[in-house]
């Protein structure tokens, strides 16, 4: 049961535009979350993320509001882009 759970879990592929993987350069990762439309989301997808983020977010009314917990739960993003 344990080598089924395991195997499962390595060949997960998530749904588009949820933690997919759009591409990788040079141990780049380009990952695609922009169906997490909400902070809690967000801030959940970027704690299962163990290398370094440079976080691109779209401005919404619901993350202006909440953007000061996500940066604070998240020290480690060392750089973030916010689109208009």
């Amino acid at each position: 049961m344990k080598e089924i759970v395991t195997k499962t879990i390595k060949n997960f592929e998530p749904l588009k535009h949820r933690m997919q993987k759009v591409f990788s350069y040079n141990d780049i990762d380009v990952i695609d979350d922009s169906k997490a439309t909400n902070p809690d989301s967000t801030i959940c997808a970027l704690l299962s993320i163990k290398k370094p983020i440079i976080l691109l977010l779209q401005t919404t009314a619901v993350l202006k509001q909440r953007f000061h917990l996500i940066t604070a739960c998240l020290r480690q993003i060392p750089l973030t882009f916010l689109v208009q």
